[in-house]
């Protein structure tokens, strides 16, 4: 499994280097979602998520590629299986974090809600 997740995160470099932030993200996602208990992917995954948003530098360009990541992720993982899903999390926090730097009210207010619901704060 730490090879196919090791994978994963080279295709989200290699879709990086060529421009395409959203496959990318998608890769690096995916290698989370894959394998959620391989903490060195893991950890790996979640840094090349949040520098590939970083270096994006359009908040609203950001906020509305994890809007698509998290509807394709919501999906493909069932209704009583998402509280246990990091990548979901790790998604919905960077969205969270996106949508206020936007300053995209209307939809923080809509999403944040029934997100705390199945993943309140971190302490």
């Amino acid at each position: 499994p730490d090879l196919a997740a090791e994978l994963k995160v080279s295709q989200g470099r290699m879709w990086e280097a060529d421009g395409d932030a959203a496959k990318a993200l998608q890769a690096y996602v995916q290698a989370v979602a894959s394998f959620p208990n391989d903490g060195h992917v893991t950890s790996m995954a979640v840094s090349s998520i949040t520098s590939t948003l970083e270096k994006m530098k359009d908040n609203r360009k950001a906020a509305e590629t994890l809007k698509g990541l998290w509807n394709t992720m919501m999906n493909s993982v069932p209704s009583g299986k998402r509280d246990k899903h990091e990548a979901l999390r790790i998604v919905g926090e960077r969205l969270i974090h996106y949508l206020k730097a936007a300053g995209m009210k209307r939809d923080l207010a809509a999403f944040e809600p029934a997100f705390r619901q199945v993943f309140p704060p971190s302490r």
